[in-house]
């Protein structure tokens, strides 16, 4: 190629711009968070996620007021830009949910052997009915200006210097910019600009090269754009070009130009005002008359959603607002002789201009590009959508928005942040402080930006949240909302985003209290994605006061011939509520103290060889073969129980020596028959209740009415969870009832029941240190059996879930257990989630330690009141709360989330929207269930739940019961009718319809 030629290619190239890359003016990076272009400005990215919480007009006045003054200060040197761009892309939404969501979900899936990951999917589907895919930030430009002469011949030097010896390269990212010189001024703007937007409660963080560059080239061509593709940018491994034939040009050696990988496909013009990329037509517009009346960006972003429109917007903000005028002024202020109104209309602007300006005010240039779009060739979609932008935009204060401002690609280019040095759009002059109003800073933010739970807001941004996760200091959930509002299926919602945690290699361990069947819908999902060999995993039990669920609390763990300091303080609190006087008060003094001697003798009793429980076969037939097998032959002549516990142990025989354990360590029997041993009589044979009662013969009484009173308790061990990872314990047959002996009964079965639950997996390094040595004849020490299984344990994710905690709050040691309940949970990395219908249910110390609430309702003035106290609502909260907040429709659930992280406090209006197979999997409503069961009993369950995801997606038939009951006119009386008739109904249906209807929608 000739000189000639080269020159003319890069006169018809820069000057001409030919090609869409020749707008590019991005030329290389520096570091890890700036860009650069060719004439060496520095452009970087602050990706805004949004406000911590719902903003109030004062918050948001005094949020304008500061955004003003920061940006004044660093606009007036002229050194500096700011573009402030917002998306959403409906169409794009599936991509998005399965970034934050799907895919990693999916993983986990796999990871812990689910079979079957059609919920994920149908949860994508379901939010992407109501979401949008968005991006918010702020792109912010350094110019090399205002330099010093001596400071101009510095960074020449520099640059030469970093020059020399570099081969010439003129299709490849540069390597020599002379940055470093100017670099740290840039960093300090960013610094500044982020410590401004998080002392405003908004979160936001600069966002690397990679991410800027793959958010550029997503704005330019987001069908050519996989969600992995990333730059090759300096630093990078990157594949060698194939060299040209040009000599002395070195191009394949280096980083592929910018514009090369941003901009793989031709944008090419259309017609005057649209432009194609592949078979996306865009169609762009801009400002031409600032607003009248400035409103807030969220006016726009809600008519824009209600219209859902896919669009960007991007504010371009630099300095020197008043010069664009001068000439304007001077003009009109020549030709006002005309009397023509537009020269009036003129001077009137730059009067109320300069009083702002002399009032204080800065005057900035602002030019505002607004893009639309539509897939599949639609020329007439895309300029739909933008004649109904521009008449939206007419509400927002009366904004007047031009088609095109000189060329097509141009004008769409120039929508995208960071990829031109150039605007073709207007510019206007508009004061600072209308312009913050304008821009978009008070969206809902998450502090996460994936995670196995995902809500949304109102509006449709997607708000994912990551449980157990490490941007929180502990993990205690407080869920409160009334009968109606969705309790159960939102605790079934996050403990199905806890199976799905991304860190999880197996099954986490979810144990949860319920009063009545609304977690065993959660069991069935997850039984249904495992394979049958694993179905065990999960399992829902119906607790009966009956021996065959007798627990006895005082079994210990493997090996351990007394419990552990938390498990002592768990029989305390089950001892001292069987020991309650009739009216619940508190136990009569000096109960506690002969509770916990009874208690301590009981373990010592059977530890001392003299007196431990001798075997005897018979009781546990595999115990008995396997002692058999393995020779047991103990150099005592009457074997122990803790013997059989000991050899079994050394032969690695865990589960058959835990069943032998049952039989070695004391029971409630046991206490009842120390009562009248002379250490416990001799030692509290002073002490005597208020009516005169020795205060041990109490307690033998109390316990001896228990055992008559709970089978439950009166025995060894019958009923345990096994291996069990996922268990409901459903205690609404053991807990009815109303008045103080049901309160004590409810006290009661919740601690065992937690005890149950927890006993495997509230332990953790600490608890080593408990531990006893070589124990037995067989000196067998547990501590590395405990160590691994410890080490296990801190690897596994572990929540415990207790429901319906409101029904033992009269009790004080059920109060006392709920709070230790939160204490070890945090002490040893358990998810504590604890739900009830009241918000005073919980005691204090657990309402100051929660780093999670979930508000699903109030009811009444009185209960909302009562909210708003109970966990500190600020004003704008208890407002969402009054009127924001209705039962779950279509849509799904409303509730607020209230969030502690390490990056502080987050506050927002949330939904939660699940697909049809989890919600009628974890329905539990009253009417519903009565519907489902007798379908099962016709065409069995699994065909049921097909039949009721095809005809009622909603996952509920609330409203087609009120349909009929309003047709028929009927009372709760005649309901029941109504129910009927819906069976009957969806049996014909199912019998003479449902698989046609099937085929078809398949076909």
């Amino acid at each position: 190629m000739s000189n000639f030629e080269s020159l003319a290619q890069i006169v018809s190239s820069k000057l001409l711009k030919q090609s869409p890359k020749d707008f590019v003016s991005l030329d290389t990076v520096h570091g890890n968070f700036c860009l650069v272009q060719n004439d060496g400005t520095l452009v970087s990215g602050i990706r805004i996620d949004g406000n911590r919480s719902t903003v109030s007009q004062e918050e948001y006045d005094d949020l304008i007021e500061t955004i003003e003054e920061d940006y004044k200060a660093h606009l007036q040197e002229g050194t500096h830009r700011f573009i402030h761009y917002f998306s959403s892309d409906s169409d794009k939404t599936k991509d998005e949910l399965n970034r934050v969501f799907g895919d990693a979900a999916r993983a986990t899936a796999n990871k812990i052997g689910f079979i079957d990951t059609s919920v994920i999917d149908e949860e994508v589907e379901a939010l992407a009915k109501y979401c949008h895919s968005e991006r918010n930030y702020l792109v912010v430009y350094t110019y090399v200006r205002n330099l010093t002469p001596t400071e101009r011949k510095e960074l020449q030097r520099l640059k030469e210097k970093q020059a020399k010896g570099m081969p010439f390269m003129t299709g490849a990212q540069s390597l020599s910019k002379g940055v470093s010189f100017y670099v740290d001024k840039h960093v300090s703007l960013l610094n500044s600009l982020r410590e401004m937007f998080s002392n405003s409660n908004i979160f936001c963080r600069t966002m690397d090269i990679h991410e800027l560059t793959y958010d550029i080239r997503l704005a330019y061509d987001s069908a050519w754009t996989a969600p992995d593709w990333k730059a090759v940018l300096s630093g990078d491994k990157h594949s060698l070009q194939i060299p040209e034939k040009r000599k002395g040009d070195y191009s394949h050696l280096g980083y592929p130009r910018l514009a090369d990988q941003l901009m793989t496909r031709e944008l090419s013009p259309v017609d005057s005002s649209t432009a194609r990329i592949g078979d996306t037509i865009y169609a762009p517009l801009s400002v031409a008359f600032t607003p009248q009346n400035p409103k807030p960006f969220n006016a726009l972003y809600k008519e824009l959603q209600k219209a859902n429109i896919p669009f960007r917007i991007h504010y371009d903000i630099t300095n020197g607002g008043m010069g664009l005028i001068s000439f304007q002024d001077t003009l009109a202020t020549f030709l006002r002789v005309t009397g023509g109104s537009d020269n009036k209309d003129v001077l009137s602007v730059s009067k109320a201009l300069r009083d702002l300006r002399d009032g204080g005010h800065e005057i900035v240039s602002l030019k505002i590009n607004i893009c639309t779009w539509a897939y599949n060739d639609d020329i007439q979609l895309a300029k739909k959508r933008r004649e109904l932008i521009a008449r939206i935009c007419q509400s927002w204060g009366n904004t007047q928005v031009a088609s095109v401002e000189g060329d097509v690609v141009e004008s769409t280019l120039s929508s995208i942040p960071g990829l031109t040095s150039g605007n073709s759009a207007k510019p206007l002059p508009f004061d600072l402080h209308s312009t913050a109003r304008l821009l978009p800073i008070t969206q809902p933010a998450s502090v996460w930006e994936t995670g196995s739970r995902v809500y949304r807001t109102v509006r449709g941004k997607i708000i994912p949240c990551q449980p157990y996760s490490q941007k929180q200091s502990h993990w205690t959930k407080l869920v409160v909302g009334p009968m109606g509002f969705g309790k159960t299926v939102e605790l079934a919602s996050d403990n199905w985003s806890l199976v799905l945690h991304p860190d999880a290699q197996e099954l986490p361990y979810i144990r949860q209290i319920d009063i009545g069947p609304g977690s065993k819908g959660l069991v069935d999902l997850v039984r249904s994605c495992l394979p049958e060999s694993k179905q065990y995993l999960a399992q829902y039990y119906r607790i009966q006061n009956t021996k065959d669920f007798c627990v006895n609390p005082m079994d210990t763990q493997l090996g351990l011939r007394n419990p552990l300091s938390g498990h002592m303080s768990t029989l305390i609190n089950i001892v001292s509520t069987l020991c309650l006087p009739d009216d619940n008060t508190a136990p009569p003094e000096g109960t506690l103290d002969v509770i916990q001697a009874l208690l301590k003798l009981a373990y010592r009793v059977c530890v001392e060889r003299k007196s431990s429980k001798d075997y005897h076969s018979g009781y546990i037939e595999q115990v008995d073969a396997k002692l058999e097998e393995l020779d047991f032959n103990p150099p005592t002549k009457i074997p122990r129980w803790w013997d059989v516990v000991d050899f079994l142990a050394i032969n690695k025989e865990y589960r058959l020596a835990s069943l032998a354990q049952r039989y070695a360590v004391p029971t409630f029997s046991d206490l009842i028959a120390l009562c009248s041993d002379g250490r416990i009589v001799d030692d509290f044979a002073e002490s005597k209740t208020p009516t005169f009662e020795p205060i041990v013969k109490y307690v033998s009484r109390k316990l001896r009415a228990a055992m008559s009173m709970f089978p439950i308790l009166s025995g060894v061990t019958v009923f345990d969870i096994a291996h069990s990872r996922i268990v409901s314990l459903d205690l609404d047959d053991v807990t009815k009832g109303k008045g103080p002996e049901a309160e004590k009964r409810t006290a009661l079965m919740y601690t065992l029941a937690y005890h149950i639950l927890t006993n495997d997996i509230y332990k953790g390094p600490d608890q080593l240190k408990e531990m006893e040595g070589p124990v037995g004849i067989f000196e067998h020490d547990y501590y590395s059996f405990h160590e691994q299984e410890i080490a296990r344990l801190q690897r596994t994710v572990k929540r415990f879930v207790g429901d319906e905690v409101h029904r033992g709050r009269k009790v004080t040691q059920f109060l006392e257990q709920l709070v230790t309940m939160v204490l070890e949970g945090r002490k040893w990395g358990v998810d504590v989630v604890l739900a009830s219908q009241l918000g005073n249910a919980f005691p204090e110390e657990i309402k100051e330690l929660a780093t999670t609430i979930i508000i699903l309702g109030a009811g009444g003035k009185k209960n909302i009141d009562s909210l708003v106290n109970e966990f500190g609502l600020n004003d704008s909260m208890a407002n969402l709360l009054r009127n924001s907040i209705r039962k779950p429709g279509k849509g799904g659930s409303t509730m607020i989330g209230l969030f502690d992280t390490k990056d502080g406090w987050l506050e927002q209006l949330l939904m939660s929207t699940k697909g049809p197979i989890f919600l009628w999997t974890v329905n539990s409503t009253r009417t519903d269930t009565y519907i489902v069961e007798r379908l099962a009993k016709q065409i069995g369950l699994w065909e049921t739940r097909k039949l009721l995801v095809h005809r009622y997606p909603q996952g509920s038939f609330e409203e087609e019961i009120e349909t009929r009951r309003k047709q028929l006119g009927a009372d709760d009386e005649k309901a029941s009718g109504i129910l009927d008739s819906i069976v009957e109904d969806n049996i014909k249906y199912y019998n003479n319809y449902f698989y046609s209807q099937i085929d078809k929608s398949v076909a």
